[in-house]
């Protein structure tokens, strides 16, 4: 499984499930996790 960690922004989202969903086509499970950019620094 990969995971994918994104800015808790609406277009980095979609972008990111765009991206999973390709991964998807590969075979490859991916999990979206977002971050608030505050915080994770």
């Amino acid at each position: 499984m990969a995971n994918l960690w994104v800015e808790n922004i609406s277009v980095y989202r979609r972008v990111a499930e765009v991206a999973q969903e390709q991964l998807r086509k590969l075979g490859i499970d991916a999990k979206i996790t977002q971050y608030d950019s505050i915080t994770f620094k």
